[in-house]
């Protein structure tokens, strides 16, 4: 599922996994893991997920 939550935020769609832009790395630091900006406030790779850097506490 590639539905992105709205967290009182933006949202990213990290392959399966969602989260919060704002809970996230910044956006050079994902771009250089080859991730993609898509529209102005999501950000998706293909292929694999990313490793867990998100914490939904």
């Amino acid at each position: 599922d590639h539905r992105a939550f709205e967290w009182g935020g933006p949202a990213v769609i990290l392959g399966d996994f969602n989260g919060d832009y704002h809970e996230m790395k910044s956006w050079g630091e994902l771009a250089l893991m080859g991730w993609a900006e898509v529209g102005d406030i999501h950000l998706a790779k293909t292929g694999e997920v990313l490793p867990a850097t998100y914490q939904n506490e």
